[in-house]
């Protein structure tokens, strides 16, 4: 099968999009060369079966027939036809934006010499900007360059006496770069959590300090990227995570959905880095972002669900006892997944749905089918084994299994924070399985460091130490 950027690139276009592309290969204006326009019929031809059995040899055939193969012949008519797909793609992205439109517009006036003309589809720019529900930073920084460009013009023209809006401008362009900044910032802190990377955060210090108690606090994209920073540098002050839940509710109209999704995912990540620290009040909040959010299709991106969040959403259900909500989601929301891991992770949520039932004899089946290609989800399973022995009593398999998880963790240089956490766990399994079943004392000194430590599982921990001393 042929592979390579162009092919890569048509395999993504719908049917509407191809219809669209084959009026712009075929006009004179952006292609002039008919073997281009025979390429572009021949991947058509072969869409719908993605390219199984295309090959650069059929190409050049079908382009040049009777001739000897030539690639360098071959990939100058390729390459023609991708700067077409470009062209055809930037033109179908404006489409999309009556805004984008009616700026680029403007330009083309101003490039012309029409600049009162540009003045006023600058006006309408403006209006088209006002008449949207949004109020992000894409939002301000539009106002702020639309507004730029019409002073421009009037100075340019000569008419300084005008009443212009200038703290409108400047309040624009500092509301969009603060927006920017903290949002860029969170995305910074939270990959830097997961890759233990430190970053350069620049000015994060001076905002932070100049946003206190400052008016642009009132501002919903400011209000919300401010709040999530605060979530991730503050994580012992529960009033930023909290603040940033109720303003995801109360303003979540204002974006643009994949913007939210980052958004609920930031809140999300927060939530579970809480509970995973044993903070249980940050579970029915988590459950509840995952409801809305799944509710309102803003978790779901082009359609589909990522198995992380798949898992995610299943597991905080189940520790809140929501059990018929977790029966139907695993079952309701599996075809959303990719189709590779439909069946790998819905057995996976399966498994723990019937652990939780302590249903084993239902549960360990459904794990032995599946090798996960995701370390934190094989990682998730083998725990979930660990348990199942340890209540069966099957405590040969279970120091086995222990000691390949070490090894497993230990080989990983990925994990993050999560190596502690599972690290934590096995510690403290090794050391119900040392303790003398008949030395109370011990195993009430083990439960009490237990209870007091952040160790996620603890609630499962503490279970099998009461059954002991029971």
């Amino acid at each position: 099968m042929a592979k390579g950027k162009l092919i890569e690139m048509f395999g993504q276009l719908d049917d509407s999009q191809l219809r669209q592309f084959n009026q712009f290969v075929r006009s004179p204006f952006f292609n002039r060369h008919q073997q281009v326009i025979q390429l572009f019929e021949y991947l058509r031809k072969h869409k719908n079966g993605q390219f199984v059995s295309v090959t650069e040899e059929k190409m050049y055939a079908r382009l040049f027939p009777a001739q000897p193969f030539d690639a360098a012949k071959l990939n100058h008519v390729k390459n023609y036809l991708v700067r077409v797909l470009e062209t055809y793609l930037s033109w179908y992205t404006l489409q999309e934006s009556e805004l984008k439109q009616s700026r680029e517009l403007a330009d083309g006036l101003v490039h012309i010499g029409m600049d009162h003309l540009a003045q006023k589809q600058l006006r309408k720019s403006l209006k088209l900007l006002e008449s949207s529900d949004l109020r992000d930073e894409a939002y301000y920084r539009n106002q702020y360059e639309i507004n730029l460009k019409d002073f421009e013009l009037q100075i340019k023209s000569g008419k300084r006496d005008r009443d212009f809006n200038l703290q409108r401008l400047t309040d624009s362009l500092d509301i969009a770069y603060i927006a920017e900044k903290l949002k860029m910032a969170c995305i910074l802190l939270a990959h830097q959590t997961i890759a233990r990377k430190e970053y350069d955060t620049g000015l994060l210090d001076f905002l932070n300090t100049f946003l206190k108690d400052h008016p642009f606090l009132e501002e919903p994209t400011i209000r919300i990227y401010y709040h999530a920073y605060l979530s991730l540098t503050q994580p012992d002050v529960p009033e930023n995570l909290n603040l940033l839940i109720d303003s995801i509710y109360k303003y979540s109209h204002l974006f643009k959905v994949a913007d939210l999704r980052n958004i609920y995912l930031m809140a999300i990540n927060s939530c579970i880095r809480r509970s995973n620290k044993g903070q249980e009040e940050y579970l029915q909040p988590l459950f509840r972002l995952y409801r809305s959010g799944l509710e309102s299709k803003v978790l779901l991106e082009n359609g589909m669900l990522t198995s992380w969040t798949y898992k995610n959403a299943a597991s905080a259900g189940l520790k809140l006892k929501e059990y018929e909500w977790v029966f139907d989601f695993i079952h309701d929301y599996k075809d959303y997944l990719p189709f590779s891991e439909q069946e790998p992770f819905f057995h996976f949520n399966l498994a723990k749905y019937y652990f939780e039932q302590k249903e084993f004899d239902k549960a360990m089946p459904l794990l032995s089918r599946e090798e996960y290609a995701d370390l934190l989800t094989n990682l998730a399973a083998k725990m979930m084994l660990t348990k199942m022995y340890y209540e069966e009593g099957e405590f040969e398999a279970l120091s086995s299994l222990l000691a390949s998880i070490k090894k497993f963790i230990y080989r990983k240089k990925v994990l993050g924070y999560h190596k502690d956490h599972y690290l934590a766990i096995i510690a403290y399994i090794y050391k119900m399985l040392d303790m003398p079943t008949t030395d109370r004392a011990a195993w009430r000194a083990l439960r009490n460091e237990i209870a007091l430590s952040k160790v996620t599982e603890k609630d499962w921990l503490l279970e099998q130490i009461d059954r002991a001393v029971a």
